[in-house]
């Protein structure tokens, strides 16, 4: 309550009276006063309302006797209806004392006759009136204070009662409490669960009714001990009741001592411990099974004190040391001498002060001489038990192990071993077969081409027949072996379908013909043109399943077909044919190595049964799977997928219109149905032959060729070859005639050397490498011919300095197309013009392209002189690789090295065949640092600088092309 100090503060006061003199005089005494007032006035009771109501007042003057209402009447409702609290003194003209006591009791703080009112009388009252009426303010507010503070309490008792029995009632403990005469004063709510009882019922029961005679006779000792006053603590088991289970408590009796020491009763609590007993019971279980377990691991185990005794050890502890050492020198860590020797009391203390768990293999000398030591191998880790750092050791006796480790190095080195021999043995019986065959098949097809008599042509034929038969069988073990060993390379290459489908239908033209066999190729539409695959296993599958039709069709049709699947990048090939069909239980083994459609001796055809043994695996590799569908008597039809991805083609529209123009005419010198009436006399096969390999090698004419070849009858076959289609050839025995001869010619004598590698004085490996030291020999391409025909054999013609690879028996187109690759180029720079007459390049208007970046003219005699298939060709790299550099960039970026180095290959592989020599090489630099994982940045930053130029000298020379070849 604000009230002011009468004298220091200004006074809101209010004078009610209805008699202008009184309320003048009462003025002027208050003006007259030391009081500071501002001061109002009232003639009526209504009128003192309405000012009441709104302006808060410090006193109030009011006179008895009003002409609208008595001060007494008017007394209450001024307190009621003020909108402060103020004091209230009455000063009447009358000096009743019953008038006064009247007034008092209303409200009056105070009471003035006006016949003494004076100033002093004045100041006295209101003085009075505003202390007196503050400190009942004062009074009052302490008092509704103290009530409130009081009811807060109340509550919080309230609230700590209901809360203490809450938790009491809520408590998994029978809490009680009993009597002297053991009658219950007091149980929660538990008493309900445990034994049935409604706690609201238990008050004044006996201890009896509620455990029940046996149990509280069992009791009875502890709770006469406890009504003397004892503390009683024990456990028991109390019986499970209906559906109660039975429980194990523990019980505390704690006795209510008065303070005259009067045993009063007692505090009774049962705690159930069923669980922790359960607990305690399965950890004993549980310690008494490790204990089993380690007393009975295999693996010895035991523990140390940081200070070296032994704590505990395990039979197989004690077994794994006994042959070296005493059970009594194993008993403490730090004074046993041979773990000190060994190296294991170094371990051990390290352990114990770094923390850090170790593995040590130790050797333990045994007694005696004739015993081996004892080979341990040991865990060490630290472990603490009551904050005593100790060692755990856990031993295991590896000598057994070792003994059998080194006997399985010696099994594997005498498997290597075996297999190195047996390797050797295959490449020399490898080469020691292609030698003869070499002769033979190179003699036989000499001889075709020459005039003879009938019986005498057709047993050259089946001579030759059968020795290229004999070398297909040859490559088909090779082929397993390598399978078998998983040797076996894969390339991921852009192939061009048509041209795998076309050189299948050239392979295959001559024994159709022979057999009058009907040949067609079928490729849907929506197969793309280029794929990414290996168009050598590709090829290599196809013509087996070809050859296999043809040598089993007698007469009719044999039928290629490429279509598409539901899943994509899916390609699925089929070779059909109307031959002699094969029988179910036949198909079931056609697959298997070395099996036979047909066993018996009486079989028809011959093979290894390793065709299509070498076919499966080839299409596995290749992401599909092959099958058979034939009928007896009616033909067969075997079919394979193979995942090949599609490859971008950028080539117009116009060479995509007509990519699988049928039937392959364009492409394949054979039409794609090779069908003639059975009684039409068939050409001559090796006189077409012939004629094809001359035409073949006419950019050629003219080239002196180095052979070096110690076997007489493959001189003769190879220099019959290379004379007959007008090269010149200078033959030497060995490869130190090779390089006495190259020693003493010119510098432009020859165009290539062809090396044999297995010659007597000097191998053609060797004689490679001191031609490569010879300056007519540097840049002289130096081409292997040689027997040796496995992978290992042609990289190491590589790293000798060759430049290719021809296996033998020697196949002349195979050669005549090698030396395309190298001799033309090479003749033309000799002469300082254009190749020989007949070569690919012809005269081309505008500057030639540096060879070094673009070589046109290697690009034109390897496609034989096609020059707008080459112009095509090169149309198509550019679209296609035009983003080369900024792909490889950002597959580096993203950290894709295996995706740039395999896309560094194909761009390098691809740009070698088209004769972009800068860009293969910059290619072929980031893919051996890619590989390397050395040197990338430099590789990719010449790379960034060689593509443009390289790219822009294929389109320089597109825009200058003849018109014809446009």
């Amino acid at each position: 309550m604000d009230t002011p100090e009468p004298d220091t503060a200004l006074l809101r006061m209010l004078i009610v009276d209805d008699d202008d003199v009184d309320r003048e005089r009462v003025r002027r005494l208050l003006v007259r006063s030391p009081l500071q007032a501002d001061i109002k006035e009232a003639a009526s009771g209504a009128e003192a309302l309405a000012m009441v109501r709104q302006h808060p007042f410090d006193c109030v003057m009011l006179d008895n006797q009003l002409g609208d209402a008595s001060g007494t009447e008017l007394l209450p409702q001024l307190h009621r209806e003020a909108s402060r609290a103020c004091p209230i003194i009455m000063v009447t003209g009358a000096g009743s004392e019953a008038l006064a006591v009247q007034a008092m009791q209303d409200g009056a703080s105070d009471y003035l006759a006006k016949a003494r009112l004076s100033v002093d009388a004045l100041v006295r009252s209101v003085r009075r009136s505003i202390e007196d009426h503050r400190l009942r303010g004062e009074l009052q507010a302490m008092h509704q204070q103290l009530e409130a503070r009081v009811e807060q309490q109340a509550a919080t008792i309230r609230q700590r009662e209901r809360d203490l029995r809450a938790l009491i009632d809520n408590a998994p403990t029978v809490m009680g409490y009993w009597d002297q005469l053991q009658h219950c004063r007091f149980g929660n709510q538990t008493h309900g669960e445990w034994f049935g009882l409604d706690p609201a019922q238990l008050q004044g029961r006996h201890l009896r009714e509620v455990l029940g005679d046996a149990l509280h006779t069992d009791l009875g000792p502890h709770i006469a001990a406890a009504l003397m006053g004892e503390t009683q603590h024990f456990e028991r088991t109390l019986p499970a009741k209906g559906l109660r289970p039975a429980r194990h408590v523990q019980a505390q009796l704690r006795p209510d001592v008065a303070d005259s020491g009067d045993v009063l009763g007692f505090y009774a609590t049962l705690t159930d411990v069923s669980d922790i007993k359960g607990a305690q019971a399965r950890a004993e279980e549980l310690l008494r099974f490790s204990d089993a377990v380690i007393a009975h691991s295999p693996i010895g185990i035991a523990v140390f004190r940081a200070s070296g005794p032994r704590v505990l050890a395990n039979a197989a502890f004690t077994e794994a040391f006994a042959p070296a050492l005493s059970e009594d020198a194993a008993q403490h860590l730090l004074r046993c001498t041979p773990w000190r020797e060994c190296g294991l009391v170094a371990e051990a203390l390290a352990t114990l002060a770094d923390g850090q768990s170790r593995r040590i293999e130790i050797n333990l000398p045994t007694p005696g001489a004739a015993l081996p030591d004892a080979q341990l191998a040991c865990g060490l880790a630290r472990v603490d038990r009551g904050g005593e750092p100790h060692l755990l050791l856990i031993a295991r006796d590896i000598s057994e192990q070792r003994r059998a480790h080194a006997a399985l190095v010696a099994a594997r080195d005498a498997a290597e071993s075996a297999a190195r021999a047996k390797s050797a043995f295959l490449a020399n019986m490898s080469h020691e077969i292609r030698t003869p065959m070499n002769a033979i098949v190179g003699l036989s097809r000499l001889a075709q081409e020459e005039e003879l008599p009938p019986r005498g042509r057709g047993y050259v034929d089946q001579v030759h027949n059968a020795a290229v038969a004999l070398m297909g069988l040859l490559d088909d073990i090779l082929d397993h072996a390598k399978i078998e060993a998983g040797h076996l390379d894969f390339e991921h290459i852009p192939v061009v379908l048509d041209e795998v489908l076309a050189r299948l239908a050239a392979l295959f033209e001559p024994r159709m013909q022979q057999k009058a066999l009907a040949f067609s190729v079928h490729v849907a539409r929506e197969v793309p043109a280029r794929v990414m695959g290996d168009p050598l296993r590709l090829g290599q599958v196809l013509s087996n399943l070809v050859g296999n039709a043809v040598k089993f069709t007698a007469a009719g049709r044999i039928t290629v077909q490429v279509s598409t699947t539901t899943t994509p990048q899916l390609l699925r090939f089929s070779v059909s044919d109307t031959g002699m069909g094969i029988s179910p239980e036949q198909q079931g083994r056609l697959f298997a190595a070395f099996e036979q459609g047909d066993g018996s001796v009486t079989r028809r055809f011959g093979g290894t049964g390793l065709g299509l043994t070498i076919c499966k695996r080839l299409v596995e590799i290749m992401g599909g799977e092959i099958g058979i569908h034939s009928t007896p008597g009616q033909g067969s039809e075997f079919w394979f997928t193979a995942r090949l991805d599609a490859a971008v083609d950028a080539a117009p529209d116009d060479a995509a219109a007509d990519k699988h123009a049928p039937p392959l005419s364009a492409i394949a010198p054979v039409p794609g149905s090779v069908q003639r009436a059975p009684n039409a006399p068939p050409p001559d096969p090796a006189r077409a032959r012939s004629e094809a390999l001359m035409a073949l090698a006419q950019p050629l004419r003219g080239a002196h060729i180095l052979l070096a070849e110690d076997n007489r009858l493959n001189q003769i076959v190879a220099e019959e070859f290379l004379r007959r289609t007008g090269l010149t050839v200078t033959v030497v025995d060995d490869g130190e005639a090779a390089v006495a001869v190259m020693r003493e010619s010119a510098p432009d004598t020859f165009a290539a050397v062809l090396m044999d590698l297995h010659m007597p004085v000097m191998d053609g490996l060797e004689a490679t490498r001191h031609i490569r030291a010879l300056p007519q020999g540097r840049e002289l391409p130096i081409i292997g011919m040689t027997a040796a025909a496995l992978p290992e054999d042609r990289a190491a013609c590589m790293e000798a300095g060759m430049v290719g690879h021809i296996p033998k028996p020697v196949i002349p187109e195979h050669l005549i197309r090698v030396l395309l690759e190298f001799v033309p180029q090479r003749l033309a720079a000799s002469a300082g013009a254009a190749p020989p007459e007949g070569a690919a390049s012809a005269a081309r208007p505008g500057p030639k392209p540096d060879p070094a970046v673009l070589d046109l003219e290697s690009l034109f005699a390897r496609l034989h002189g096609n020059q707008t298939l080459a112009w095509k060709l090169l149309t198509i790299f550019v679209g296609y690789e035009a983003e080369s550099a900024s792909a490889l960039r950002a597959m580096l970026a993203r950290g894709d090295t295996e995706g740039a180095r395999r896309k560094a290959h194909d761009l390098k592989g691809t740009a070698a065949n088209l004769g972009a020599n800068a860009l293969s090489a910059a290619g072929a630099a980031l893919e051996s640092a890619l590989k390397q994982g050395q040197g990338v940045d430099a590789a990719m930053a010449r790379f960034e600088r060689d593509f443009p130029t390289g790219m822009d000298t294929i389109r320089e020379a597109l825009a200058m092309r003849p018109p014809r070849a446009q």
